[in-house]
């Protein structure tokens, strides 16, 4: 199906803004819960990157 502009302007913004309010969130947390999240966070970006490229193609 085919998402209206509003719907991917909210999309869009949630992407950016979900790991700013739980970097902050995780500020307090063990080190290595908050690394592990960020290197799932870091990976997902990429792999969501490679994945857009590959598709338009």
């Amino acid at each position: 199906y085919i998402s209206s502009s509003k719907t991917q302007n909210q999309q869009m913004m949630t992407m950016w803004l979900l790991p700013i309010i739980f970097m902050f969130i995780f500020w307090n947390l063990p080190s290595a819960l908050v690394l592990y999240w960020t290197i799932q966070t870091l990976l997902g970006v990429i792999e969501q990157y490679i994945v857009n490229r590959t598709l338009k193609y």
